[in-house]
């Protein structure tokens, strides 16, 4: 009798071990989610001007913040330095982590068109922002859209001669998708004209 009861004391002993062994790895599990969800890189926007406070949520970039990387990678995009033949199909190239397939597709059918027409043959073109960021210049579509509007003066020059200084603003779509941290840290994308750019006279 008392080895029976010896026996099944061993027997519960043994299946509360295990139960406790089960619920053990169940935290381990659930641990290392949290982990992994935590060790993931958030963004966090910060508003130009903080003076009265700001309210920021992760992930959700400030219009500000919007505009700027969208002057900065339409600028490097029109950056031809030496001819427009080579530098402009390789800014693109170099830039495509920042641009939406579709916008992609439409740059270089733009490429091959203008020089068919022999508009980059030793040409060089730089892009300056007239004003600054402002409310005005950026429409939220939604959390994850916004058209930005750049004004900017083009200036063109050919073997040392200026052929055009003109300026224009552009509509530009810019989305924020999922994308790796490593080569866009904005999650932005560039995304295309909402409407064919026009020269503007003054600067609002």
């Amino acid at each position: 009798m008392g080895l029976r009861s010896e026996h099944e004391n061993l027997k519960d002993h043994i299946k509360t071990l295990r139960i406790v062994i089960f619920f053990l790895m169940m935290m381990v599990a659930a641990l290392w989610v949290t982990t992994q969800v935590l060790t993931k890189t958030q963004s966090v926007s910060i508003p130009p001007d903080i003076r009265s406070g700001a309210v920021v949520q992760l992930n959700s970039p400030h219009p500000a913040n919007v505009f700027a990387f969208t002057n900065y990678i339409f600028t490097k995009l029109n950056d031809w330095q030496k001819d427009g033949a080579k530098d402009f199909g390789k800014n693109a190239y170099d830039l495509q982590a920042f641009i939406s397939k579709q916008f992609m597709a439409k740059l270089v059918t733009d490429i091959k068109l203008k020089r068919v027409r022999g508009e980059l043959d030793g040409r060089t073109r730089q892009v300056n922002l007239l004003s600054g960021y402002d409310e005005a210049h950026v429409d939220i579509i939604n959390d994850s859209s916004w058209v930005v509007w750049l004004d900017m003066e083009l200036v063109e020059h050919v073997q040392g001669m200026e052929i055009k200084r003109i300026k224009i603003r552009y509509p530009i779509k810019v989305t924020q998708t999922q994308v790796e941290q490593d080569k866009n840290p904005w999650g932005l994308l560039l995304d295309g004209y909402k409407q064919v750019p026009f020269e503007i006279k003054d600067v609002q």
